[in-house]
C-alpha cells in the first residue's frame, strides 16, 4: 500500500514501537512526523528521533523530528500547530509515546498498594492522557480536511 503524500504523525518515535511504525509508515513514501525527548543520540539512551529521522529516509520516506514532551499539554498543542502550518492536515495518527515503562520495570515485584502515586502518574499521564489530546487535535484536522486514516 501506498502512503505517498499522506502526513502521518508517530508520537514516542525514537526508539521501540514507535520507531518501527515510522519506520514501515516511511517505507511506504509517508511524510512521518516522529516525536520524542531524545532529539539527538546520547550515551546513555539508545535512540534519538535524528537518528530515526535518518532511517525513515533511508526508506524512501519524509521525516520530520520534533521534539515534543507528550507530558506537557502545551507542546502537544504546538505540534499540532506545526504539522498544520506546515501541511494543512493530518492523515494518520499512531499514539506511542509512553513513560510508563521503567516505573513499571521498577515497580514489577511492589504490592501495588505500596507503589508510589507517581507510579500512576507515570502510566496514565504520558500513556494515555497525552493520546486523549492528540486525538482531539488530530480529529479536528481530519475532520476538518475530511481526511482519515
Amino acid at each position: 500500500m501506498s502512503l505517498k503524500n499522506k502526513i502521518c504523525l508517530v508520537t514516542g518515535a525514537s526508539r521501540g514501537i514507535g520507531r518501527g511504525i515510522a519506520l514501515a509508515l516511511g517505507s511506504e513514501g509517508a511524510t512521518v512526523y516522529i516525536t520524542g525527548r531524545t532529539l539527538e543520540p546520547c550515551s546513555t539512551m539508545p535512540g534519538s528521533l535524528k537518528v530515526t529521522a535518518d532511517e525513515v529516509s533511508a526508506r524512501g520516506g519524509t521525516s520530520i523530528p520534533v521534539q515534543c514532551d507528550h507530558g506537557v499539554d502545551e507542546d502537544i498543542y504546538k505540534l499540532f500547530d506545526k504539522i498544520k502550518k506546515d501541511h494543512g492536515r493530518i492523515d494518520l495518527l499512531v499514539n506511542n509515546a509512553f513513560k510508563g515503562v521503567k516505573t513499571i520495570a521498577a515497580n514489577a515485584n511492589v504490592p501495588f498498594w505500596d507503589q508510589p502515586t507517581e507510579s500512576w502518574d507515570d502510566v496514565i499521564h504520558v500513556g494515555l492522557r497525552c493520546h486523549f489530546i492528540a486525538s482531539q487535535c488530530a480529529s479536528k484536522m481530519m475532520i476538518e480536511k475530511k481526511s482519515a486514516s
